[in-house]
């Protein structure tokens, strides 16, 4: 494979990667963009949800980048029964954790508020 091919390919596979980085990322400074002419204090809470969002959104990042690599490995290998397996430990995976964070953002939505 040449080098000009395997650039190529690397971008081809990266950027739908990189697009949503990106746009995950603009979308916590976009709603600070739009709550700062509200004031100092909500652009405060915001600043506190941000931090908070942001960690949540970087462990989904961090287990949809797994479940992509488990999920390239399995279409790789040509074997469909790997891939069963893989999308639905990724699924099962995901859930939970959406789960986890949903169950304590609503046990502890009045200490965060607060």
């Amino acid at each position: 494979m040449s080098s000009q091919n395997y650039i190529r390919t690397n971008f081809t596979i990266a950027w739908p990667l990189a697009l949503n980085a990106l746009l995950m990322q603009s979308m916590l400074m976009i709603d600070i963009w739009l709550v700062s002419p509200l004031g100092e204090k909500p652009l405060a809470a915001m600043g506190i949800a941000t931090t908070i969002v942001a960690f949540i959104l970087g462990i989904q990042m961090a287990l949809a980048n797994g479940s992509q690599l488990v999920l390239s490995r399995a279409v790789g290998s040509g074997r469909p029964q790997a891939l069963s397996s893989a999308v639905s430990s990724g699924m099962l995976i995901n859930f939970a954790v959406a789960l986890l964070f949903w169950t304590l953002l609503s046990l502890f939505e009045a200490p965060l508020l607060a």
